[in-house]
Order: C-alpha cells, then structure tokens, then sequence
C-alpha cells in the first residue's frame, strides 16, 4: 500500500472541504506538496469560510491568484512547534519571506496575526503539520 499524498490527507480532514477544495485547483502547489518538506498548514475549516462575504467566496472561487495567495499564506516554510515558539514570532510562509505569519500564545491557545485562533492543532502528518484555523487569512498587501 502507497503512502497518501499530503494533498489527499488534507482533503480527508472533516471540514476542511472548501480548503481542499481550492488546494485541489492549483496543481504546482498540490505536486509540490506532494513531492517533500516539512511545513506547517494552518487550514481554515469550513466554518472560516462561511464567515466570508459572498463576494470573497466568488472571488476566491474565480481569481486564481486571490485563492493561491490565500492558500500559499497558509502554509508555512518550515515545521511549527507550538511549544517551542517565541511570544509575536514571525514564521516565513511559501507566499513568500515578506509575508510571514505572526504566531503568539494566548489564554485561548495558539493565534495567527491576532486575528485567527487554531481551533485543532498539531495534527501530525508524514511530511507535516496541520492546524485548523477559525478564519480564512490573505497575506498583507
């Protein structure tokens, strides 16, 4: 029996559809995914992205690189230890090293820029770890 792609273990977490979803239409992240690393994915669940506007959701759903910013901010470069981090300490993600997330600890758990919360975290995967968020992050502009 094969190993299953990290694309494919994402897509089999409940309520991370919409995430999948999106993930499944930009192939060059999927594939590099797939292929090796050790990230760290902060997944919005499905109830992130029905805080969305109707509007967001369209956009995310017809502007390519709307929804790969979104996906790509996701994603961080390298492992994420909760344990371990820095109080306010920036993580670089895939979207790029102007980008970073900023990952603080709270009385509530582990938050993202101040505005999301993990909601589920430190599932471990082969090749990494996933967290679901309760807010669907875009990278600053």
């Amino acid at each position: 029996m094969g190993k299953l792609m990290l694309s494919a273990a994402v897509a089999k977490f409940p309520g991370t559809t919409k995430f999948s979803a999106y993930l499944a239409l930009n192939d060059a992240l999927r594939v590099s995914l797939d292929k090796a690393g050790n990230y760290a994915i902060f997944i919005p669940d499905d109830a992130a992205f029905a805080k969305l506007t109707p509007e967001q959701l369209a956009a995310l759903g017809s502007n390519a690189t709307l929804r790969d910013s979104m996906l790509t901010y996701a994603i961080t470069v390298a492992p994420v230890d909760a344990a371990k981090l820095k109080d306010a300490q920036q993580v670089p993600t895939v979207n790029g090293t102007s980008s970073p997330l900023t990952l603080t600890k709270s009385d509530t758990g582990l938050q993202l820029n101040a505005s999301s919360t993990v909601v589920c975290g430190a599932i471990t995967t082969a090749r990494a770890t996933i967290y679901l968020t309760d807010t669907v992050l875009f990278p600053p502009s």
